[in-house]
């Protein structure tokens, strides 16, 4: 049985990955709290605080959420990805292109274990 139907509804499930905590180029804005995660979260959001105990590491973050949709019963065979963080264009170049090609290795790379 399914946990939480509706989440994969239209037949893609949504994975949230979460970006490690950086501050904008402009500073901290009145609105953003600062507190040791990404601007514009809190730390008590679900994915922020699984982000924050695999270390904010892209790979684990997804294959940590593979596993949980597959006990769940949620079909992991498309997925959208959602990157949180907010300020991902401010981080360097390199830092977004491995976050996003760990993402896509943990989900080409299913059966694998973290």
């Amino acid at each position: 049985m399914i946990k939480k139907p509706t989440k994969p509804i239209s037949g893609v499930t949504p994975l949230a990955v979460v970006l490690k905590p950086m501050k904008c180029k402009h500073g901290t804005c009145l609105f953003c709290p600062s507190l040791k995660v990404p601007q514009s979260y809190t730390p008590l959001s679900p994915a922020i605080m699984r982000a924050k105990e695999l270390n904010y590491d892209p790979y684990k973050q997804v294959k940590s959420r593979l596993k949980t949709f597959k006990i769940m019963g949620h079909p992991t065979e498309k997925i959208e990805l959602i990157v949180l963080g907010g300020t991902f264009l401010d981080y360097p170049k390199k830092y977004q292109e491995d976050f996003i090609l760990q993402c896509f290795n943990a989900l080409n790379n299913k059966n694998l274990k973290i």
